[in-house]
């Protein structure tokens, strides 16, 4: 009897626990959500304000990829080369 009640309790327990971890993991990802949104909005409203610097590595990883019609762009200097294009175009 002893046993079953410690067996019980024991998965009460655990489930109780694994709860508490993925409400944990979903706040910590919404918070990294917002923390992202945040500065994805930062970075481009100071590109858009022609401040070219932002696009760095600080933001973009050395091997971003746009993809185009004409063909996959690769890397920090041709994303700033493509997207300079609408800076002149639409200032």
């Amino acid at each position: 009897m002893k046993n079953i009640l410690f067996l019980f309790l024991s998965i009460a327990f655990v489930g109780c626990v694994s709860k508490n971890s993925d409400e944990k993991k979903l706040i910590s990802a919404d918070k990294q959500l917002a923390i992202d949104l945040a500065m994805y909005h930062q970075v481009w409203s100071s590109y858009l304000d022609g401040d070219t610097s932002v696009m760095s590595e600080k933001h973009f990883t050395k091997d971003v990829v746009i993809v185009t019609a004409d063909g996959d762009l690769v890397g920090i200097d041709a994303c700033k080369k493509y997207y300079s294009n609408y800076l002149t175009g639409f200032s």
